[in-house]
């Protein structure tokens, strides 16, 4: 399954899918196969406010780059022996240095004796309604020292305010830990020690019961049965053992989906896609396997996501075309055909009978011993060791 974002926005063009057979074909307008891109490069910023360009003037490729950029460096403030005075009526006014400590968002632009708000200016997504602190610029001082009047804290506003959203999303992107792609990565990285775990505990209570010879099912398996088979009964065995395996086996290992119509594995994809702040409207691809409820028409899931967005293509999964591919050659080609059943009841034959483990055992000893004797095998340390659990692994 996957869902592609879009790269960069590419307008004015509404290609309607059509898929024949395996192929993907365009009908209509042919969208840009590559967009050239402006390469970047932060040293040629500016740094001066007055100079920059807006954030949301940089093509939509670049404007991450930039504002990490930005964020880097900090607020332009510069410390000036004398900042240029202004008259304002009958007194002069300048910018004062110590305005950097009290509003710390505060910058200051050299060029044009003007004061900026660096958040706003970050997150700026759009061209302002009000540009003073982020295009214009503020140089009317006697506005600031007006107490609960002064403009710097008028623009900052209360709690939910422009200003003190762009400054929560400007401290969000300092901190590297709280980013989409390590949360995603710590989550992914937990799922995989508990599953790998689960996997073990699993696989050695049946290379063990297999090993001895016993059977692993049960007459009753449910959980109210005293004996529920030796499987179970020895995974609960080591799950009272070990902490972390009872923690992620038997009833508390995660389950199959039990609802999986379309409409439901939407909801529950929109969802994560959401939890992430990322949009449906985004999409640019889709990929899943050939199954009804994936790839309806009407009212598959690629379907639904379709009618949301519609540059969100439907393509069939490269990886389940290839399975398809490779079962629908072997069910042609005879001797691949008969090969795997014959080795599923080799191993099956072998695997049911203790007194047939122990006669292949001898007959492969044989065969290793007249294998080194001819110089057909090397031998070293484990090349050659001969046990049941090796050939379970291999199976």
């Amino acid at each position: 399954m996957a869902l592609i974002l879009k790269d960069g926005t590419i307008s004015g063009l509404k290609p309607k899918l059509i898929s024949v057979g395996i192929q993907t074909k365009f009908w209509g307008p042919q969208p840009q196969t590559k967009v050239s891109r402006i390469p970047f490069d932060e040293n040629e910023l500016d740094r001066d406010p007055a100079l920059r360009i807006p954030i949301w003037k940089h093509p939509d490729y670049n404007q991450d780059e930039v504002r990490r950029a930005y964020i880097k460096w900090g607020p332009n403030q510069p410390i000036l022996a004398e900042y240029p005075r202004t008259k304002t009526g009958v007194q002069n006014r300048r910018f004062q240095e110590s305005w950097y400590k009290k509003f710390p968002s505060l910058e200051y632009s050299i060029s044009k004796d003007a004061a900026f708000c660096f958040p706003c200016f970050v997150f700026q997504g759009h061209e302002p309604l009000h540009p003073a602190f982020t295009v214009d610029g503020f140089s009317s001082w006697k506005r600031v020292n007006h107490g609960v009047k002064c403009v710097f804290l008028s623009h900052m506003g209360g709690p939910f305010s422009t200003h003190n959203n762009a400054v929560r999303n400007v401290e969000a992107l300092k901190n590297i830990l709280v980013h989409i792609d390590k949360v995603m990565n710590v989550q992914s990285s937990k799922e995989i020690k508990k599953n790998r775990l689960r996997l073990k505990a699993t696989i050695d209570s049946f290379q063990w019961l297999t090993l001895q010879g016993c059977a692993l099912r049960g007459r009753d398996e449910s959980v109210m049965s005293k004996n529920r088979g030796n499987l179970i009964e020895m995974i609960g065995l080591m799950a009272k053992l070990n902490v972390e395996i009872n923690d992620i086996v038997l009833e508390k290992a995660p389950g199959n989906a039990k609802n999986t119509t379309s409409l439901t594995l939407k909801k529950k994809i929109s969802k994560v896609l959401t939890r992430y702040n990322l949009h449906i409207q985004d999409l640019r691809g889709q990929g899943y396997d050939g199954a009804s409820n994936m790839r309806g028409a009407f009212n598959g899931l690629q379907a639904l996501f379709r009618n949301e967005c519609e540059y969100a293509y439907y393509v069939h999964c490269f990886a389940h075309r290839l399975q398809l591919a490779l079962v629908a050659t072997a069910e042609d080609e005879i001797s691949i055909w008969q090969f795997f059943s014959k080795l599923t009841c080799i191993v099956n034959l072998i695997s049911a009978s203790p007194k047939r483990h122990t006669e292949l055992r001898s007959a492969q000893a044989i065969e290793i011993e007249r294998g080194i004797t001819s110089g057909e095998r090397e031998t070293g340390k484990g090349a050659n060791h001969l046990s049941f659990k090796a050939f379970v692994v291999e199976r």
